[in-house]
């Protein structure tokens, strides 16, 4: 994080042109089925309750 800071920094005052030569790439993990956080599911006591699909998540990348 410190070192995001210091290039911000440091290009703050670049020009349009000096901007436009930069790549800004990102990703991010998407879940197929269900998301990255707990579930509470209703029940009754004794009984596990499962997931009827395999689950997974692809991971997408682009950048501008």
């Amino acid at each position: 994080m410190t070192a995001r800071l210091e290039f911000a920094k440091r290009h703050l005052k670049d020009s349009q042109t000096m901007s436009n030569k930069i790549l800004w790439p990102d990703e991010t993990k998407i879940e197929l089925f269900c998301l990255n956080a707990k579930h509470h599911v209703w029940g009754k006591p004794g009984i596990i309750p499962t997931v009827k699909h395999g689950g997974g998540s692809i991971m997408l990348w682009g950048c501008f």
